[in-house]
């Protein structure tokens, strides 16, 4: 039973008040047919709408059963819709993308009643209401008379206390209104049923008790004759009823497929958006080094060879490490607490050695890589060295120049037959290599060999070109597998020249150069550098002085073909000063007639640039610059004293640094970062891929950086709009959800349903799209770093296919939090807006 004590409505408009129900005191009974009527505005509706719960009063009490709703919640008020009150609108509102049949079962799922179980009430209650037949039809096959129907049949089949009627027959023609009056007439006899009508001969006709009302006041209540009994021991049962999760579930797939289309499109939108967004992430969060690292150990990588990179002139050019540096390489190498995993570091200098040209090409390890030392070593402790690697002694202690040769050069000078002395398998290698020398064009001593070193160089004695990995790792270890070891505590030593590095021993040695002359600047390869002798023959300018004068430039001669390569001037071009000049035998410019200044720069060996003036000319097909002066203050020497300085003093060594890396691959990665930090080069034929990028990421980096910005606000915007959309399209329905007594949360679960969907959809395909575009671009970086690495080095190899580019932990959290976080916000938002409002609110938006 329901009473209205004093039950004042009102309403904002504007600036003033509206009065809608005033003082309003009602008792209805439990059941009959009670019309409400009165003309537009006088507060019909106002009123049924605060007996059904879905508004509010400002004052006064509603009472059901006994129980005051004055301090009701939200769940309370829920729950008196969901079991108590029957709602048919005016408008209808049914929802439009269900059948007959699931409109009306809708009610008893969202009392959580199994469907199943109540078909035959379902299909009783079609029955009841003229729809048999029709229960499959959507709510677009139906006329305005039928989706009352459909209305009624929703409101008693849950059997509700009461049921409210507004307007019911307010959008029918006479034959539908009559069907429909029938009907709730036949209710009445068993339920109460308000009917809200501005048609007085309608109450007439059926002859039922009549409220009117009249400027929001009751002026006629037939319900006064009436003795109505209030039974007090009857108290409203306000234990919560909420359907299950299913039913928000089921409501969200019947919206989806509705509106299938728009959701395809917001799908393929979103997920193009986050491939693009994801692969921008997972570029920038890629660690190329640690992956380099993996790849290294993988593949018995064990050594790096650095150089750094330098300009002059603007030729941009590799170098070794010189002592113009400043900073300590093995403090910076070293640069962590490394205990046991501490780098070791060797200087190496470029003095090839041949071993043989005429090797037949089935020896794949001589006739593939390598038939010459192509590096030289200086160990400090070879007690030290001892004890790191197992060296086999060759018993040449006493000899006056010695080495350490690897394994790997042993077998080749074997297989090389480099000696006259053959070599059988099981013969003892130590005695095989005793009094064994090598020697060398440029050498005037032997170099003999103290020992040999065992090497890991066996792993790869199988290598093919099909396993591009494999060959690389093995090039980048020739550096070690292909060198010879010199002692600098025995052979360099501070104050003396040591037997190896000496202008006596050294013939001439070859560098690259940088060059400023005659008015030309680039750079010359393989230039010979050598002591002037008496011996050659001069064929234009005149014999170097010996000793010049502190005040005069060190004096040159070079050959033809080194003229050739740094001058554009033919050598009839050039004339030199008369013997009587203040600077006698200098080479004019020819444009300037003045003395000529020659600026070298050999970035092999020796950092800065010295000048020099040109004295006089060598016919010879080999580029090749002579200098004079035989004593320690020479150019030459003081050359060669850099290439093989003491290995003791890093900032003041030169030549190019191998570091044996650790087994540690984090260390190793952190060693990586502090090179590129500090601008080393890693000249490693594997390492170039990750060079490629690198250069890939620097160059395009801020490019990715503001299209992934972009592109999530685009993203962002564009869920939005589409949660708003819906929600804007699907208002009217949840407003029927509220005024049928669904929880705010159930609602929103609809919603997020369909969000968690689209976002999970677009996870998986956008992730899927993010591997394959990283593993695209991966790909086509390798297949870059290729073609660099076949052009410098003449080969033909496939790609170094070691992956840089992966989905990594970090891109993975952040893509997931694009793809739900904004989206459920942006679902969020609108929803919590809604569930502030009041049923009739809502409804009254739609």
């Amino acid at each position: 039973m329901i009473v209205l004590n004093n039950i004042n409505k009102y309403y904002n408009s504007d600036s003033q008040k509206f009065h809608a129900l005033k003082d309003i005191n009602l008792t209805l009974p439990e059941k009959g047919l009670v019309f409400i009527v009165g003309k537009s505005g006088s507060g019909k509706s106002t009123l049924l709408n605060v007996i059904g719960g879905i508004d509010s009063y400002n004052s006064g009490e509603l009472i059901i059963d006994n129980l005051n709703t004055k301090d009701f919640s939200k769940k309370d008020f829920n729950s008196y819709r969901n079991s108590y009150v029957g709602f048919i609108f005016q408008e209808f509102n049914v929802i439009k993308n269900l059948s007959v049949y699931d409109n009306i079962a809708l009610s008893l799922q969202l009392k959580n009643e199994n469907v199943a179980k109540n078909n035959e009430l379902i299909l009783e209650t079609i029955k009841k209401v003229g729809l048999e037949g029709k229960e499959k039809r959507k709510m677009n096959q139906l006329s305005g008379g039928e989706r009352q129907r459909v209305a009624i049949a929703r409101a008693i089949v849950k059997s509700p206390k009461i049921i409210i009627a507004d307007e019911p027959t307010g959008n029918l023609d006479k034959k539908n209104r009559d069907i429909v009056m029938d009907i709730l007439e036949k209710l009445s006899q068993n339920q109460l049923v308000l009917i809200v009508t501005h048609d007085k001969l309608l109450a007439n006709k059926y002859k039922s008790d009549e409220i009117t009302l009249k400027d929001g006041a009751i002026i006629k209540n037939t319900l006064d004759d009436k003795n109505i009994n209030i039974d007090s021991e009857k108290v409203l049962n306000l234990e919560p009823i909420q359907p299950s999760i299913k039913t928000s579930l089921y409501l969200s797939f019947k919206s989806l497929k509705q509106n299938l289309l728009r959701f395809i499109m917001i799908i393929l939108f979103f997920t193009i958006s986050l491939i693009f967004a994801s692969t921008t992430i997972n570029l920038y969060f890629s660690d190329a080094t640690a992956e380099y690292s993996k790849f290294q150990t993988e593949y018995n990588n064990k050594y790096i060879t650095l150089s750094q990179e330098e300009t002059l002139y603007d030729q941009t050019i590799k170098t070794g490490f010189f002592q113009i540096d400043t900073i300590n390489y093995e403090d910076l190498i070293n640069s962590y607490n490394l205990d046991e995993n501490k780098f070791n570091i060797y200087k190496s200098f470029k003095n090839p050695i041949q071993i043989d040209q005429n090797l037949s090409e089935d020896y794949i390890l001589s006739s593939r890589y390598s038939r010459t030392i192509d590096n030289a070593i200086i160990i400090n402790d070879v007690n030290e060295f001892k004890e790191r690697y197992n060296i086999i002694d060759a018993n040449n202690q006493n000899k006056p120049v010695r080495c350490f040769i690897t394994d790997y050069i042993a077998k080749n000078l074997i297989e090389c037959e480099y000696f006259d002395e053959p070599f059988t398998e099981g013969d003892d290698l130590g005695e095989y290599f005793s009094d064994k020398t090598i020697t060398a064009d440029n050498f005037n001593q032997p170099i003999y060999i103290e020992g040999i070193i065992e090497t890991n160089y066996s792993l790869f004695e199988n290598v093919s070109l099909d396993d591009p990995n494999y060959y690389a790792s093995f090039k980048d270890n020739l550096t070690f597998y292909n060198s010879l070891f010199f002692r600098s505590s025995v052979y360099v030593g501070n104050n003396n020249l040591n037997q190896f590095v000496s202008t006596n021993n050294i013939k001439y040695t070859e560098d690259d150069f940088v060059f400023s002359a005659l008015n030309n600047t680039g750079i010359v390869n393989n230039v010979e550098v050598t002591s002037y002798n008496d011996s050659l023959n001069i064929i234009k300018g005149k014999k170097p002085e010996k000793k010049p004068t502190e005040e005069s430039l060190e004096q040159i001669v070079i050959s033809t073909a080194m003229l050739d390569a740094i001058s554009s001037y033919s050598l009839d071009d050039l004339n030199f000063l008369p013997l009587d000049k203040s600077i006698e035998g200098s080479l004019l410019n020819p444009e300037t007639n003045t003395p000529a200044t020659f600026v070298f720069y050999g970035y092999r060996r020796i950092m800065s640039s010295f000048s020099c003036q040109v004295v006089g000319i060598i016919e010879s097909d080999v580029p090749t610059i002579y200098f004079c002066n035989p004593n320690e203050t020479n150019m030459y020497y003081n050359y060669l004293k850099t290439s093989f300085s003491d290995y003791d003093n890093f900032s003041n060594m030169g030549g190019y640094l191998v570091v044996e890396i650790t087994n540690d691959e984090a260390i190793n990665t952190s060693l990586y970062e502090t090179l590129r930090t500090n601008d080393i080069k890693i000249d490693n034929l594997s390492y170039i891929k990750l060079q490629v990028v690198n250069d890939f990421i620097d160059e395009n980096l801020i490019l990715f950086i503001g299209l992934f910005f972009s592109l999530c606000l685009f993203s962002i915007l564009m869920i939005f709009n589409f949660v708003v959309i819906t929600i804007k399209n699907s208002t009217k329905d949840i407003g029927i959800y509220m005024s049928l007594g669904m929880s705010g949360f159930k609602i929103a679960c609809i919603y997020l349903f369909q969000i968690l969907l689209v976002s999970t959809i677009t996870f998986i395909l956008s992730s899927i799209g993010a591997v394959v575009f990283l593993n695209f671009l991966d790909t086509s970086l390798s297949a870059d770093a290729s073609n660099i690495i076949n052009q410098y080095f003449n080969l033909n190899i496939a790609p170094i296919d070691f992956t840089i580019f992966n989905i990594t932990m970090t891109g993975f959290g952040i893509a997931l939090a694009i793809a739900y976080i904004v989206p459920l916000l942006s679902v969020l938002i609108p929803l919590v807006n809604l569930s502030r409002k009041k049923p009739l609110d809502v409804l009254k938006v739609s």
